[in-house]
């Protein structure tokens, strides 16, 4: 099993030129790694990058796209 790390946190989008106000910023060491709508879709992305620090690049390839594979966040 893999060991569980806290790296991976949530900030409110404060970025006054968006138009929605539901924006969330997953963070890594204090740089943006992904933008989200909504709180709770984002500690999901959180907590999947927390388990597998790789979970945003799964299914991004050609092949995997090709296959039908999707992306293995919740």
């Amino acid at each position: 099993m893999k060991r569980k790390c806290n790296d991976f946190t949530i900030t409110p989008n404060t970025q006054s030129e968006r138009v929605q106000t539901n924006l969330w910023n997953v963070m890594c060491g204090g740089k943006r790694v992904t933008t989200t709508v909504g709180k709770l879709k984002a500690q999901q992305t959180a907590d999947a990058l927390n388990l597998d620090w790789a979970a945003l690049e799964r299914g991004e390839t050609r092949a995997a796209r090709a296959a039908g594979q999707t992306s293995t966040l919740p």
